[in-house]
């Protein structure tokens, strides 16, 4: 979470704060050497706890939208976005490296 702060508050820089985290992970994760496997990701779970694990991610994304104003969300969120380099043709970019690499670094660890 060091990098995060970092890379947000110190470099301004959503790739600083989310590729420093995995940097972090995968130092920690070398360090430790697991002995869990790496397969273990992709193991099928079974349709139910599929649907529930959809279910409940999806709903993180309604609770912020629909709790907007409680989270203090700032109305001038593209300014926000921009000055922390995620301009318009990294956007797409930084959208899939968060929803497919990011959760597999997560899990693992």
């Amino acid at each position: 979470y060091l990098a995060v702060w970092a890379g947000l508050f110190l470099f301004h820089s959503a790739w600083g704060a989310l590729v420093g985290f995995h940097i972090g992970i995968l130092l920690s994760l070398m360090w430790s050497k697991p002995s869990l496997p790496l397969d273990i990701l992709w193991k099928p779970i079974g349709w139910c706890s599929a649907v529930i694990s959809i279910l409940l991610g999806s709903s993180g994304g309604l609770g912020l939208y629909l709790l907007w104003d409680v989270f203090g969300i700032p109305a001038d969120l593209n300014v926000t976005i921009f000055e922390l380099g995620l301009v318009d043709e990294m956007q797409p970019w930084f959208i899939v490296y968060f929803s497919l690499v990011n959760p597999f670094m997560e899990e693992y660890f």
